[in-house]
């Protein structure tokens, strides 16, 4: 799997705590179990299909457990890691109806 991370730009840095992209390589399995640790933090994730199909785009809430996903070859993974607090500044919602779960937008 090829994993990257790039800190956000100066300006940023308050609301985002980094953004990350992955996919798997080509010698990889073409699929594997993925496990997002929690932090407190929320996640807006867009998953790409190298296949044509519309992009999925996610936002993921704070959890109190580990999420665990599938990740697929075929596919990017590229998302933005709001700190903690930063959602409501950043988009306007209540972090409290994100508890727990990953809603589609």
């Amino acid at each position: 799997m090829k994993y990257q991370e790039v800190a956000p730009a100066e300006k940023y840095r308050e609301l985002v705590e980094r953004f990350w992209q992955f996919q798997l390589e080509q010698n990889d399995p073409a699929c594997i179990h993925h496990v997002i640790v929690p932090d407190g933090a929320c996640t807006l994730t867009v998953v790409e299909f190298k296949d044509g199909r519309a992009p999925y785009v996610s936002l993921t809430g704070p959890s109190d457990v580990a999420i665990k996903m599938d990740v697929f070859a075929g596919v990017r993974y590229r998302g933005v890691r709001i700190k903690p607090g930063a959602v409501k500044a950043l988009l306007a919602i209540d972090v409290a109806v994100l508890k727990g779960k990953i809603v589609a937008l």
